[in-house]
């Protein structure tokens, strides 16, 4: 589940999406899995299932959710720091 986020302009910087942080980082949005699944281009089972960790998501799908979190303006290495204190 490493996946990229786009840092600044042109720089990505790995960070590891997990289930628990793709809940919290929706939470923060104030989004519902709906609203992810579409902001990401994925199907809303693809949100539930890596959410409740029910089936492996394909990488490229991770990656869709990860860039649409990002692009909704929060910064998931930030927030993944945050919960890590």
């Amino acid at each position: 589940m490493i996946l990229w986020a786009q840092s600044g302009h042109s720089y990505r910087t790995m960070i590891i999406l997990t289930p628990d942080l793709c809940k919290r980082a929706r939470a923060v949005l104030g989004w519902s899995r709906e609203l992810l699944a579409e902001k990401a281009g994925v199907s809303m089972s693809t949100v539930v299932a890596f959410e409740r960790e029910v089936r492996a998501i394909p990488t490229e799908r991770l990656q869709k959710m990860a860039h649409a979190l990002s692009a909704g303006g929060l910064s998931l290495e930030k927030l993944k720091e945050a919960f890590e204190r």
